[in-house]
């Protein structure tokens, strides 16, 4: 009696791909949403013998997903992935920017193809005023509120006059009048705008 057996190896070290090739990179104010939300990834088996695989990452804020019910994929065969970026973790992130490696790998062999996912969460632009009304020539001081790493602060006062401070505090002389304020906060993170019409 005889018995035969019949072994398949891969064809090559590398013998799937992922497409598209390009990182994920989204961004938004803190809380969210974030744009791009999501980013579809294709994981293809490229050999003429089955693939084994599995998909991996590192950061609670970066969540994957597939439809796949088991992670078997048959010769030249396809299967998407989505990466999303919508969970209560990010929603929660202060502002900066966050990077992880999205890892599709061959299980039998150990071989990876990674693809880049940078989160960048902007400050959180806000403010206050006081007085915001009363007899001219009125004075009015002003205290950036905002969230996040602030380096510079770039206040436009609606009467045609800007400043450019890094302090979180300004003063302002107003005539009679009405005018919109908008403040542009930026730092590491990126910038927000916050603007607040007719608030003196």
């Amino acid at each position: 009696c005889s018995v035969f057996v019949n072994y398949s190896f891969p064809t090559s070290a590398t013998n799937f791909t992922v497409t598209p090739a390009t990182a994920f990179t989204s961004s938004g104010d803190g809380g969210g949403p974030f744009s791009p939300s999501s980013q579809v990834y294709t994981l293809t088996n490229s050999d003429t013998i089955p693939l084994f695989w599995s998909v991996t990452k590192t950061s609670s804020w970066l969540t994957v997903s597939t439809l796949a019910t088991n992670l078997t994929l048959g010769a030249g065969q396809s299967t998407n992935i989505t990466a999303f970026i919508t969970n209560s973790v990010a929603n929660s992130l202060s502002p900066g920017t966050y990077v992880d490696t999205i890892n599709f790998s061959n299980t039998a062999t150990g071989v990876s193809l990674t693809r880049g996912v940078s989160l960048t969460v902007w400050p959180e632009a806000s403010f206050t005023g006081s007085p915001t009304n009363g007899v001219e020539p009125l004075s009015v001081t002003f205290s950036d509120t905002s969230t996040g790493n602030i380096t510079n602060r770039l206040w436009n006062f609606g009467d045609t006059s800007t400043t450019n401070v890094t302090t979180n505090s300004v003063s302002h002389i107003y005539a009679a009048g009405t005018y919109t304020l908008q403040l542009i906060v930026s730092g590491p993170g990126g910038a927000s705008t916050n603007t607040q019409l007719n608030y003196i």
